[in-house]
């Protein structure tokens, strides 16, 4: 079940939130514990109890875990878990692959495998462990003794299967006694109907304009820099759309979760799009591993040198692809280039040509990024830089719909946010009529059968 589907919108969400509003307060955080079950299981019921055992295992680490005598013993011991379980389900396949591949080279014998099947949501509950282990052992915030409240701090539906990854400290007091009113349930309503419109209408588009442009490895140069395109707003406004609405269905319940996107395309530097996109995971490698290395309070080649690391664990968590890793260290060295010449030349650049040569950068990485080896993106650099975009002018069948949301797309992305647009948002009447029509458009479109899954649910 995802939360762009009918059987959600019209069905799973109203039905909790009726039997939600109508609880004493006492058992709100059971019932929606309970539903995060069901809707886990709904979409992967045969992983229902790997998160249910990884649950109790860390609520029962958190425990001791400040323990002077043994807390960085039973720390380490949690982590190494964590990172265990991330790394069999998802890099076993791989390193089986690279295996038999060398295997099969020098003549040896392959190994017999059968592919292990990725849990939903495993790169984000396994982080929401990690951070809690670290944060209560730090003293950062408190053991929390009831399980009731830990297991809804790691199985919270709306942030369950992409995130954002909220660090205990930030919702353990909402969890624990929370404000419910109509002001914030109809802002969570009217995020919700924002990130769907965004999701169904936008992101949907576009991936069916990108899909009639054809595959982007046998692609003519003007073409392939059409499908990049693509996907660079397909991915934006897919994922950004999931946060808006895991945001806003938080607030529904009274929780107040912190923003995930900033409108990263108009960043002017690199380091900058990274603190505008997918915000809640750059602060977890900020917070448990960039600060632990030293951070930039270190000399200047250890700043590269973690800057380097960081982006390569990224990568690495992003999917078990050579492309992956490759795509860490390709934003880890541009970082490593704006830490050295910032000063000096950089920020002498005027700030729109700056935004340009940002966004070239950030595209050539989504090539990279979306591609399924690095040979095809190797190809895929070698003809997009022929920058021969005569061929556009064949490409005569994708429908005048999804040009029409490819410019929108394009026009949200890059279009600032002024004071005007801020003043409108306080009208009440105009936003819910405005939230009414993209819910009932993007309905139509989902009845019709316009839905893609979303893209980080892979990851």
């Amino acid at each position: 079940m995802v939360f762009s589907s009918i059987i959600f919108i019209f069905g799973f969400l109203p039905i909790f939130l009726g039997i939600y509003y109508v609880l004493p307060w006492r058992f709100k955080n059971v019932f929606t514990l309970l539903a995060s079950y069901v809707f886990y299981a709904w979409g992967a019921l045969s992983f229902l109890w790997f998160l249910l055992g990884l649950t109790v295992v860390n609520y029962f680490l958190g425990r001791f875990v400040g323990s002077e005598k043994y807390g960085k013993k039973i720390l380490i011991f949690g982590i190494a878990l964590e990172i265990l379980a991330l790394g069999y389900f998802k890099y076993a396949n791989f390193f089986v692959g690279q295996l038999n591949g060398v295997a099969s080279y020098f003549g040896f014998s392959q190994i017999i495998w059968e592919s292990v099947i990725l849990p939903l949501g495993i790169s984000f509950f396994t982080f929401h462990g990690i951070s809690y282990l670290v944060d209560v052992y730090k003293k950062h915030t408190p053991t929390e003794k009831n399980f009731v409240n830990f297991a809804l701090y790691v199985t919270f539906f709306p942030q369950l299967i992409a995130g954002p990854i909220v660090r205990y400290h930030e919702i353990a007091d909402q969890i624990k006694k929370r404000e419910h009113s109509f002001d914030k349930f109809f802002d969570g309503v009217f995020l919700f109907c924002c990130g769907l419109g965004m999701k169904v209408l936008i992101a949907n588009q576009i991936a069916g304009m990108s899909k009639n442009l054809g595959d982007a490895a046998t692609a003519t140069s003007g073409v392939l820099w059409l499908i990049a395109l693509c996907y660079a707003f397909q991915i934006y406004y897919d994922f950004a759309g999931y946060s808006k609405m895991a945001v806003g269905l938080g607030k529904m319940m009274g929780f107040d979760m912190p923003v995930n996107f900033n409108r990263p395309y108009l960043s002017v530097t690199v380091g900058e799009f990274w603190r505008r996109w997918h915000i809640s995971l750059m602060n977890f490698f900020r917070e448990y591993v960039f600060f632990p290395l030293g951070g930039s309070r270190v000399i200047l080649w250890k700043t590269c040198r973690n800057l380097l690391f960081v982006f390569l664990l990224s990568g690495i968590w992003h999917g078990a692809n050579w492309t992956f890793i490759v795509w860490g260290l390709y934003f880890g060295m541009w970082l490593v280039i704006e830490r050295i010449f910032e000063e000096k030349w950089l920020s002498k650049i005027p700030k729109l040509i700056r935004r340009a040569m940002t966004f070239l950068i950030i595209l050539f990485g989504w090539v990279l990024f979306s591609a399924e080896s690095l040979s095809v993106a190797w190809m895929n650099f070698m003809t997009m830089i022929k920058f021969n975009f005569a061929d556009i002018s064949a490409v005569n069948f994708v429908t005048n719909k999804e040009w029409f949301f490819f410019a929108l797309a394009i026009l949200i992305a890059f279009f600032p946010e002024t004071e005007s647009i801020k003043r409108l948002e306080r009208f009440v009447i105009v936003k819910g009529v405005f939230a009414l029509l993209l819910l009932v458009y993007a309905s139509l479109q989902l009845a019709a059968g316009g839905f893609n899954p979303f893209i980080y649910f892979r990851f």
